[in-house]
């Protein structure tokens, strides 16, 4: 009899506290009445005045009105406008009528605080389109959707995908040589090596930098609002996809924004060239002509993915003295192959020939520091070539001149790997 009466007060005792666990939960759930802000933009200049921001609220709440807010500036901003307090700290937001599941916007302007890093805004809201009410209603922020930080003078552009080696002409995207390929990309982070600023819907420009070759982009100012802290300058969008002319090394694109609170990247450089490809496999060829004459690279041993491009006179007179040029110096022929195996280079100038084609020679620069033997049997940098012969010397060397049917003169030399230059 006693057991059981022990029973009936532990189940009695078990049925009270889940009565009055079921109390509790029900007086929280009626007390959560949740909501979300987000306050834009969040990097923003030191101690600069009039500096616009937008507060974006969310009603989360299946029932409750959200009518009023108080937006509370971080320590060394002052609010300033129509709908500024007294002293400057708040934004005072009435009349707002937003209904359970809606989203609303407001504005107000503030001068920053003059101490540069990240600081929190804070915000009330209420069901009363009047601010009033006791605190114990006040609607409930939601934080872990809520962006209510600003980044006061630390936030950077950076280029998640910069700008590879491209065509004149066309398209620049992050693939070399692919106009339709990834675009470039510049992303908003709140600090140098810092984390992505989310909520960035600012408007980012691209232009070409003075330290590097001088060119024009096309259009002349590709700009793209960031989405999600990232800018894309997409080929789907031709307001902001852009290309480049003329073709040169060194190029050097610079992303900036419009907003004073967000420096600039660091100088991404890129070549541009009269034409280039991605090889698709053996055998890969590249032509370009201008003026009348062609350059001609074809790489035999070239495998998938080995990139190949020619320009003309984007570089350095080449001189060979006393050989005397069969081309302008405008004519200097550039080219470039990343994968292993020699070049045939051809050069194709138009008849009818000057000189007898026995007398054309190459003159050859394997750039950078790379040495040859010349046409004379000593060791150079910059020289004619000497002829190919039973492979013996070994490339780079010339192969024998001939004209065309068209009375062309066709100069060909072998080139071993590495970015180099030529002419006739």
């Amino acid at each position: 009899m006693g057991s059981r009466v022990r029973r009936h007060v532990v189940l009695l005792a078990a049925l009270s506290m889940i009565f009055v666990g079921v109390l509790a939960s029900g007086a929280t759930a009626a007390s959560t009445k949740p909501y979300s802000a987000d306050i834009t933009p969040a990097c923003v200049p030191l101690s600069t005045s009039g500096v616009q921001f937008t507060v974006t609220l969310r009603n989360m709440t299946k029932t409750q009105m959200l009518g009023s807010a108080n937006v509370f500036a971080p320590a060394g901003f002052v609010v300033t406008g129509a709908n500024a307090n007294a002293d400057g700290t708040a934004a005072e937001l009435r009349n707002l009528n937003l209904s359970p599941g809606g989203t609303t916007t407001a504005t107000f302007t503030a001068t920053t605080s003059g101490t540069a890093g990240p600081t929190d805004w804070s915000i009330i809201a209420k069901q009363s389109n009047d601010y009033n009410g006791s605190p114990g209603n006040n609607l409930s922020l939601d934080a872990a959707n809520s962006h209510l930080r600003s980044y006061v003078d630390t936030c950077v552009l950076v280029f998640s995908s910069g700008p590879a080696s491209a065509t004149t002409g066309l398209k620049v995207t992050s693939e070399p040589f692919t106009p339709a390929g990834a675009p470039v990309t510049v992303q908003v982070l709140n600090a140098p090596g810092g984390q992505p600023v989310i909520t960035s819907t600012d408007q980012i420009s691209l232009t070409l930098s003075t330290d590097g070759a001088a060119g024009t982009l096309s259009p002349a100012s590709p700009t793209a609002a960031a989405v999600h802290g990232v800018a894309v300058f997409d080929a789907s969008t031709a307001a902001n996809f852009f290309s480049v002319s003329p073709p040169a090394f060194g190029y050097q694109l610079v992303a900036s924004s419009t907003n004073a609170g967000i420096d600039a990247t660091a100088p991404a450089t890129f070549d541009v060239w009269g034409v280039g490809t991605e090889c698709k496999g053996k055998g890969c060829e590249a032509t370009l002509t201008q003026g009348g004459v062609t350059a001609n690279v074809l790489t035999p041993d070239s495998a998938l993915g080995n990139l190949l491009a020619i320009s003309f006179g984007v570089e350095p007179t080449l001189v060979c003295a006393p050989y005397v040029p069969l081309l302008p110096d405008n004519f200097v022929v550039s080219f470039m192959f990343d994968g292993a195996g020699n070049r045939q280079v051809t050069i194709t100038v138009p008849g009818p020939a000057p000189r007898p084609v026995s007398q054309d020679r190459v003159c050859y620069d394997p750039s950078g520091t790379q040495t040859f033997t010349d046409r004379s049997g000593n060791t150079v940098q910059i020289g004619l070539l000497p002829d190919c012969k039973n492979n013996s010397p070994k490339p780079p060397c010339q192969l024998p001149s001939k004209t065309d049917k068209l009375g062309n003169q066709i100069i060909s030399f072998l080139s071993p790997p590495g970015s180099t230059r030529g002419r006739t």
